[in-house]
């Protein structure tokens, strides 16, 4: 597991990869300190994100849909997310629109929900069958592969997708309340590649090291990448 604290170390150094706009940071800080309600959690969650994110955090349709699930996904990252578009430090209408209204401690009450036993549970029945094998295998390479980047010192460092996001898009147990990056297994393909491409061009800002880890990829290189990840089962990994 010592590449996962190397992962955090070197992206540190050759990006902001961490630094979290400021009021990003205070919502993020005082919901971690809150005390917590998941009955409150599933009352909002149902009211607010069920239509879309599907019961308890998994999309009816995902294998085909444009949606992420939410359901055990890695603690922080909900907040960190919840938090974004609440600021607008991430653009989606709907999404700024439906956090705008949410107070700090509903988004704790919010991710202390979708990472409960009931959510983890729903979320193992997620199934992702291979569609193209090919792209899957390429895909697999790829996110395996260590890529060189120039670190702000102009030193080297060498990384790969598997280093932040787990060798096979899931966290390991012992990083998943600090870390601040997703779970990708079992996400939806189609979403995967959306974000993969608003991340090459810059759509998607305060991304961390994510705009500079697509840049040199391929359009291809990126339908690989999330044919990998949408095909790895959520509960098996």
């Amino acid at each position: 597991m010592f590449r996962f604290l190397l992962c955090f170390i070197l992206l540190l150094n050759f990006s902001h990869a961490h630094k979290l706009p400021p009021e990003v940071q205070l919502i993020v800080d005082e919901a971690l300190s809150l005390s917590v309600d998941i009955e409150q959690g599933r009352s909002i969650y149902e009211r607010s994100c069920q239509s879309c994110h599907g019961v308890e955090g998994v999309p009816h349709n995902i294998k085909k849909g444009s949606i992420p699930y939410l359901a055990d996904q890695t603690p922080k990252y909900l907040l960190i997310h919840m938090a974004m578009f609440k600021t607008k430090h991430r653009i989606n209408s709907i999404m700024n629109s439906i956090a705008k209204n949410l107070s700090v401690q509903d988004m704790a009450n919010l991710k202390s929900f979708l990472t409960s036993s009931s959510a983890a549970s729903r979320h193992c029945e997620i199934m992702n069958s291979p569609e193209n094998s090919a792209s899957i295998t390429r895909g697999k390479l790829l996110a395996h592969k260590e890529r060189e980047f120039s670190r702000a010192d102009g030193s080297i460092v060498k990384v790969s997708c598997t280093m932040c996001h787990g060798d096979n898009g899931l966290m390991p147990d012992e990083y998943r309340d600090s870390t601040l990056h997703p779970d990708l297994a079992g996400q939806a393909k189609i979403y995967l590649k959306k974000q993969f491409l608003d991340f090459k061009s810059s759509k998607r800002v305060n991304a961390g090291p994510m705009n500079l880890m697509v840049r040199d990829l391929s359009k291809r290189d990126l339908t690989d990448l999330s044919s990998y990840y949408s095909s790895l089962d959520r509960c098996n990994n």
